[in-house]
C-alpha cells in the first residue's frame, strides 16, 4: 500500500518535488490522499509496472499542475475507472493507460483533461467499440492516440469526430473488419495511420476522405482480397509517401488505384505489395509514381515482371 508516510519516509519525496518516479515498486493500492501535499509542484508522476488494480476518484485530486501521468503496465480493470478520476488534471498533457486490463471507460473520463496531447490506451481489452463521445473534449489538443492491441471490431462513426489536431493514430492489432466512409473526415492534420493486423476484408471508395495531410498508411496483414480499389480509394491523399498493403490476399490492383490525377499520390516513395497473391499488375498503376524508390513485390504469384512496366 502506498500512502503519505511511505511516499515521504521510504521514497524521500517532499512537497516541492516536481517529479515522482515509483515505477516497479510492487505497489498494489494507493491511499486517496497520498499525493495531496505535492499539489503545488508535481508535474510528472510515473507509476508504471506496478500491480495497481483500482484507483479512487480522489487519487489525483488537486494535482492541477501535473503534466505527465504514466499508469501503464498495471492491473487496472473493469469496473471502469471513476468518471472524475482525472477531473483536476487540467494541465495534463500525456497520459498512458497502456498494458492494463481495461475493457471500457466512462464516456466523461476525459472531459476536463482539455490540454491532453498524447493518449496511450494500447494493449488493453477495449471492444467491441468505444463510446462515441469518449474523445469529444480533446478535439483541439490531442495529437497522438494509440489504440493498438485491443479488441475493437468496429468504430462508431462519431468516435473520431472533432479531433482536428490529431497527427498520429494507431489502430493496429485489433479486429476491425470494416471502416465506414467518413470515419476520418475531421482528421485533416493526421500524418500517420496504422491499420495493420486487423480483419479488413474490403475498403470502400472515399473511406480515407479528409486525410489531406496523411504521409504514412499501413494496411498490412489484413484480409483484403481480390482486386483492390479504383480511382476513389486513395483520392485526396496527395502527401502520401509510404503505403503498405503487404500480407493480404490481393490478386490484383485496379489500374486506377494509384494512377490518379495530379497531385494525388505522385509523391509516393515507398510501396509494399509483398506477401499477397498478385499475378499481374497493369503498367498504368505506376504511370504517375515517379518518386517511388522502394518497391516490394516479394512473395507473390507473378510468372514474370517486366522491368519496363515499373519505370
Amino acid at each position: 500500500l502506498l500512502d503519505k508516510t511511505r511516499l515521504t519516509e521510504e521514497f524521500g519525496y517532499r512537497p516541492w518535488s516536481t517529479t515522482v518516479d515509483l515505477h516497479a515498486r510492487q505497489i498494489r493500492a494507493i491511499e486517496p490522499d497520498t499525493f495531496d501535499e505535492l499539489h503545488a509542484a508535481l508535474r510528472s508522476l510515473d507509476l508504471h509496472s506496478n500491480r495497481i488494480s483500482s484507483l479512487s476518484a480522489f487519487t489525483f485530486s488537486n494535482l492541477s499542475r501535473l503534466e505527465i501521468l504514466n499508469l501503464s503496465e498495471n492491473a487496472l480493470q473493469t469496473p471502469p475507472l471513476p468518471a472524475t478520476i482525472f477531473g483536476d488534471l487540467a494541465n495534463l498533457r500525456e497520459l498512458s493507460l497502456s498494458a492494463n486490463r481495461l475493457s471500457v471507460l466512462d464516456p466523461a473520463i476525459f472531459n476536463r483533461t482539455v490540454r491532453l496531447s498524447v493518449l496511450d490506451l494500447s494493449q488493453n481489452r477495449f471492444g467491441p467499440s468505444l463510446a462515441s463521445t469518449l474523445f469529444r473534449a480533446l478535439g483541439t489538443t490531442l495529437r497522438q492516440l494509440d489504440l493498438h492491441t485491443n479488441q475493437l471490431t468496429s468504430l462508431h462513426p462519431d468516435t473520431l469526430t472533432g479531433l482536428t489536431a490529431l497527427e498520429e493514430l494507431r489502430l493496429d492489432s485489433n479486429q476491425l473488419s470494416s471502416l465506414q466512409p467518413g470515419i476520418f473526415r475531421d482528421l485533416g492534420r493526421l500524418r500517420r495511420l496504422d491499420l495493420s493486423r486487423n480483419k479488413l476484408r474490403s475498403l470502400e471508395d472515399a473511406v480515407f476522405g479528409g486525410l489531406t495531410s496523411l504521409d504514412w498508411l499501413s494496411l498490412a496483414e489484413n484480409e483484403l482480397s481480390g482486386t483492390l480499389g479504383g480511382s476513389g480509394l486513395f483520392a485526396g491523399l496527395g502527401r502520401l509517401t509510404m503505403l503498405s498493403l503487404a500480407g493480404n490476399r490481393l490478386t490484383g490492383l485496379h489500374p486506377d488505384t494509384l494512377a490518379l490525377p495530379p497531385p494525388v499520390v505522385v509523391y509516393l516513395d515507398e510501396l509494399d505489395l509483398s506477401n499477397n497473391r498478385l499475378t499481374f499488375l497493369h503498367p498504368a498503376i505506376f504511370a504517375r509514381l515517379r518518386h517511388v524508390s522502394r518497391l516490394s513485390l516479394a512473395n507473390n504469384s507473378f510468372a514474370y515482371v517486366n522491368p519496363a512496366d515499373l519505370v
